[in-house]
Parts: C-alpha cells; structure tokens; sequence
C-alpha cells in the first residue's frame, strides 16, 4: 500500500502533466521579426497589410518600428526560417512625394504553401510603433 506521501508526489506528478499537456500537444514554429523605417518627409502614413492582428501604436521619435510575429500551425521551425529568409513576412516602404504618404506594404505575394498536401496555416500579427507626429493613419487592409 502506497504510503500518503508518496500518493501526494504521485498526484501532483499527473497534475502537472495533464496541466502541460495541451502545450506539448500543440505543437507550433513561431518567430518574431523587427524592421525599422524611416518617415522621410511624410506626413501621413498607410498601412496595407491584410491581418485581423494588427495593434498601432503611438510614440516619440522619427522612425516607424514594425515587430511582426509568426506562427505556422506546424512545429517545422526549418521551414519557418527558410520561408522568413526568403522576405515572406518584410514589409517595404513606399513613399509618395506630392501626396507625403508613406505606404507600408508587403514586400511579397504570399503564395498558398502546401505542406504534404495540406495547406499551411500562417498566424501573423504585427505590432506597429508610429511616431506621433504623423497626421492621419490609414489601416488600408488590402
């Protein structure tokens, strides 16, 4: 017969492991990536990125800070990294000198990825940091 003590590290042992186990059981490659741009002589800003994640932020400087955050609903960090090299997730900036717009937009077509026949799923967000000078934002999600 099982002593209380050892009933009591043995409960606590299966708590933790049930406790842990959705973690371990949900498996994801994740990532995270900044860029930093500067505002030229612009005076407003238009975001076209195509996220229901998607926080703007206001704060002192001159340059816009851009963190995006990526998961992939499979645990294949290889991939995440060989597809975030290759500039899937950058943004780029372009800038309209006679309206001073500065647009942010992606940088590539994000093509369907298909992952042993199945279609990759992709969680972005981005957190975008924008000085509080500029005069109008856009959320242009395009």
């Amino acid at each position: 017969m099982l002593d209380k003590k050892t009933l009591f590290f043995s409960n606590c042992f299966w708590f933790f492991v049930c406790l842990n186990l959705p973690i371990v059981l949900s498996a994801q490659a994740s990532t995270s990536l900044n860029q930093i741009f500067k505002i030229d002589a612009a005076q407003s800003i238009s975001i076209q990125v195509n996220s229901p994640d998607l926080v703007v932020k206001y704060t002192q400087g001159t340059r816009i800070l851009v963190e995006t955050k990526v998961s992939l609903s499979i645990d294949n960090s290889t991939l995440l990294n060989f597809i975030k090299q290759k500039g899937r997730y950058d943004l780029i900036k372009e800038f309209d000198a006679n309206t001073k717009c500065l647009k942010l937009v992606p940088k590539n077509k994000r093509d369907l990825i298909l992952v042993k026949g199945k279609e990759l799923q992709e969680k972005i967000s981005y957190t975008i940091y924008i000085p509080r000078k500029m005069a109008f934002v856009d959320l242009a999600n395009k």
